[in-house]
């Protein structure tokens, strides 16, 4: 039978660690399900303290005494620690998280329900209603900066930074130039997406069609056309939707959202996607089997995006990217781990998108 799993609004969490129930009480890691649930742990390694605050609320739990606080007043029983990590009783987290914990006796699978409102919209919805206002809008613009690091045992790490700006058109027209720096050179690379046909142009050599099978292009229409579809599609790639504590950018309050995405299920989905991108002819086979052969080595360890909307016009304003993975390849398996600051500006204003020749 399989371990008992921790299913947070139908979407299952995968953590080291299974719940532990014992007589009456079921314990859940602390960590897993307060990230996932839109908030962070924070440890203190002098007083070996682990503190988590949501919506004003602060829990922290002792880990040499086991004790646990909630707002500062001292509560009964107390925490685990299994495999280096504190679990706490559910009914705990329930009132530090404003979440309802249920156990089926049967499976042993704990629920979490955490249906929580942003101005009176569920967080699926608010993605939904910014993904409406962007289209709406007809048009804007979009500037990134990527840090991709890697290191592996006994090598110094190295920084790979990205520059990213580009522009989206409704329906089905998106630029992209991406300008990354490795070895002292600058490699550039445009891409552009015309009605699900794809270009590339690469350190100016001209623009070449990218061959896209047609499940893939008919997806992307799909989701390009469907907020609604997108919002589905984060549930499919074992993406947990939360909302956070409003923070204020660039001077103005924003509804922040949170994806903290399930890596096993992100596995599957992605395998299911690269599949969708291969496409037909003599060389499928082997396409498909490197692409299995890469999927083999990977090892996502936190994968989750931070999304803030502002709450007037449901417009995206910015968006952050935490990735953190390893690669089991000889002679030394690699550590890689990504950080990125996305900014959306320009909404409905005119962007002019490059020429490509026909048939190019």
């Amino acid at each position: 039978m399989a371990a008992p799993a921790i299913v947070i609004d139908g979407c299952q969490l995968t953590s080291d660690l299974a719940p532990v129930v014992q007589g009456d009480q079921v314990y859940l890691p602390l960590r897993s399900v307060a990230t996932a649930l839109g908030t962070t742990v924070a440890w203190d390694p002098a007083t070996q303290t682990a503190t988590v605050s949501k919506n004003g609320t602060v829990l922290t739990v002792d880990r040499p005494d086991l004790s646990m606080q909630l707002d500062g007043q001292a509560l009964p029983g107390s925490a685990l620690v299994t495999g280096g990590q504190i679990l706490v009783p559910a009914q705990v987290l329930e009132k530090a998280l404003g979440a309802r914990v249920t156990l089926d006796s049967v499976s042993g699978n704990v629920y979490i329900d955490y249906q929580e409102t942003v101005d009176g919209l569920t967080p699926e919805q608010l993605l939904v209603k910014s993904g409406e206002a962007a289209k709406t809008s007809g048009t804007y613009k979009f500037t990134a900066r990527l840090d991709v690091s890697t290191s592996a045992q006994g090598q110094p790490a190295v920084t790979l930074p990205m520059q990213i700006q580009g522009q989206v058109q409704e329906p089905g027209l998106a630029y992209t130039l991406s300008t990354m720096s490795m070895g002292g050179k600058e490699i550039k690379s445009e891409s552009y997406v015309d009605d699900g046909k794809m270009y590339m142009n690469v350190n100016g050599a001209g623009w070449k069609e990218v061959p896209v099978s047609s499940s893939l292009s008919n997806m992307q229409q799909e989701f390009g056309n469907d907020p609604a579809a997108n919002v589905d599609m984060i549930g499919a790639m074992g993406g947990i939707i939360s909302a956070m504590t409003p923070q204020t950018v660039d001077g103005a309050t924003c509804d922040v959202v949170r994806v903290t995405v399930d890596p096993v299920r992100f596995k599957t989905w992605l395998t299911k996607m690269m599949g969708a991108v291969t496409s037909s002819g003599d060389n499928q086979a082997q396409v498909q089997k490197l692409l299995q052969d890469m999927l083999g080595v990977m090892r996502i360890k936190n994968l989750a995006f931070e999304i803030f909307i502002d709450p007037q016009t449901y417009l995206l304003r910015q968006e952050y990217l935490t990735m953190e993975m390893s690669v089991d390849m000889p002679p030394a398996p690699m550590t890689l781990t990504e950080h990125g600051a996305f900014r959306m500006y320009g909404f409905g204003q005119p962007v002019q998108m490059p020429q490509v020749p026909a048939g190019q």
